[in-house]
């Protein structure tokens, strides 16, 4: 078994190269994890999967943010907003903060988590990449749709990630939303994200994002 220092080391060279190679800059940007919380997901927290992922995303944030740390809310009926996970805090950061703390909820309402971040990085001057992860599609389409829409133009791109046996009718309409002066959400499906190497996870979830730095800035 891979210690945990070094599985979240592995992602970190991983997501350094892969930023080399775009062309984007080490700790340039604030990363934000948006987690379902949702019934659905409740067994992937309980069997270690979540756990797994964030110790992969760390890595990621350690790369790309500035902190080298990533905020963290959960999202159900309504959001809220965790301790931030850093290298100090990541070891068995889902039996300590989530499980048993925070209720798993039955609705999945994206809105909420949206309006979260808006208020809480409002006005920052550095980008910020917004992990995205559900295993279903919206419960709240039509507000979700129109918060996409009403901070385009904020320094913020969301990149959802669909895990599951979920069809994600709506967040692919989201990827191909019109009526936005810049396009700022991006989305990909893995069934089996725990399956994903570290140069695929990483791939994916910069597949739309140097592009999105580029265009926001001109705009």
């Amino acid at each position: 078994m891979i210690h945990l220092n070094k599985r979240i080391n592995l992602s970190k060279d991983v997501a350094t190269h892969n930023l080399k190679s775009l062309g984007i800059l080490e700790n340039s940007s604030q990363v934000v994890v948006a987690l379902d919380a949702s019934k659905s997901m409740y067994a992937l927290y309980r069997d270690g999967q979540i756990q797994a992922l964030l110790e992969r995303l760390l890595g990621f944030a350690m790369a790309m943010d500035k902190d080298k740390s990533f905020d963290l809310y959960l999202f159900g009926n309504q959001a809220v907003k965790l301790k931030p996970l850093t290298e100090q805090s990541i070891e068995d950061y889902v039996s300590r903060e989530i499980i048993g703390t925070h209720k798993i909820n039955q609705a999945t309402n994206y809105a909420p988590v949206i309006e979260s971040v808006n208020n809480d990085f409002f006005g920052t001057k550095d980008p910020v990449l917004v992990l995205f992860i559900t295993d279903g599609d919206a419960s709240d389409k039509k507000d979700t749709q129109a918060w996409i829409t009403q901070v385009c133009r904020q320094p913020y791109f969301f990149q959802f990630v669909g895990i599951g046996n979920e069809q994600f009718a709506f967040l692919e309409k989201l990827d191909e939303l019109k009526g936005r002066p810049v396009d700022n959400a991006g989305f990909f499906k893995a069934r089996d994200i725990e399956k994903l190497s570290n140069d695929e996870l990483v791939s994916s979830l910069l597949t739309e994002y140097p592009l999105w730095l580029k265009t926001a800035k001109l705009k």
